[in-house]
C-alpha cells in the first residue's frame, strides 16, 4: 500500500538533496515539483520570509497577480506578477523555490525554501499553484480581442506607458505599440505587441496596471467596459 508523503517534507527531502549536491561539487539542476493538492484544502493568500543572511521577501495574491517585496542590502523593491504567466509547476535549485514564465522560461518569483516554516510554505505554493492554473484562461493573445482597435485607443496606451513607466525599460513594446497606431487594424502588428509584452517578464505586471488596453488581450472584455476612468480615458 503506497503512503502519501506530505507536501513539506517531501519540500524538504528535495531541498537537502540538491544542497547536498551542491556540496559535493556537483551541478545543481533545476528540479521540477509536483505537489500533490490533496492534503492542503486549507489556502494562504500571503507569506513572510525573513532569512538573517538572505534578507527579507513578502508574496501575497492579489486579484489576478502575486506581488512581491524584497529587501536586503542589495535591493529593496516592489514588483507585481500577473499569475496568467506562470507555469503552474515551480521548480527547485538548492535552497531556492521559482515559479517560472511560460513564455521565456525565465525565474519571475523566488522564494526561500520553508520559510517561514515547511507546512506554511507548502500551503502557500499549493495555494500559488492553483490560482495559476485558475488564470490558464486568460492567457494574452491577439485573437481574444473581438471588438475593433482604434488609433486613439493605441495612442492613449503608448502615453500611459511613457507617462508612469520608464520607457527605455519598454522600448520594443513602445516601438510595436507605434507601429500597431499606424495601422491598428493590421493583425500581425497586433500579434508583434502581444509577443513582446509576452516576453516582458516582471514588467507585464506594471503594464497592465497602466494600460488596461493590454486587459482586452487577455479577457476579450470591450476596453468601454473596463474601469478606467481614473487613468483619464
Amino acid at each position: 500500500m503506497l503512503t502519501k508523503i506530505p507536501v513539506s517534507l517531501l519540500l524538504v527531502l528535495v531541498s537537502r538533496y540538491a544542497v547536498q549536491g551542491c556540496r559535493l561539487g556537483q551541478s545543481c539542476p533545476m528540479i521540477p515539483v509536483n505537489l500533490p493538492t490533496d492534503n492542503f484544502k486549507v489556502m494562504t493568500n500571503k507569506i513572510v520570509q525573513n532569512d538573517p543572511d538572505r534578507g527579507y521577501r513578502e508574496f501575497e495574491l492579489v486579484g489576478d497577480a502575486i506581488e512581491y517585496r524584497i529587501s536586503n542590502q542589495f535591493v529593496n523593491e516592489e514588483l507585481s506578477v500577473v499569475l496568467s504567466v506562470l507555469s503552474p509547476e515551480p521548480v527547485v535549485d538548492g535552497s531556492m523555490l521559482y515559479f517560472i514564465s511560460e513564455v521565456n522560461r525565465e525565474a519571475l518569483i523566488k522564494m526561500f525554501v520553508d520559510l517561514p516554516d515547511a507546512a506554511t510554505f507548502a500551503t502557500f505554493i499549493n495555494t500559488v499553484q492553483q490560482r495559476i492554473r485558475e488564470e490558464s484562461f486568460g492567457r494574452l493573445g491577439a485573437d481574444n480581442r473581438k471588438t475593433e482597435i482604434t488609433r486613439d485607443q493605441v495612442d492613449t496606451t503608448i502615453r500611459m506607458l511613457e507617462t508612469y513607466l520608464d520607457p527605455l525599460s519598454i522600448e520594443n513594446l513602445l516601438t510595436a505599440l507605434r507601429r500597431l497606431s499606424e495601422v491598428p487594424d493590421n493583425k500581425e502588428c497586433l500579434d508583434k505587441v502581444v509577443e513582446v509584452f509576452n516576453g516582458l517578464g516582471v514588467q507585464q505586471g506594471a503594464v497592465l496596471t497602466y494600460a488596461p488596453f493590454f486587459n482586452t488581450l487577455i479577457s476579450s472584455t470591450d476596453l468601454d467596459e473596463l474601469s478606467a476612468g481614473e487613468f483619464g480615458f
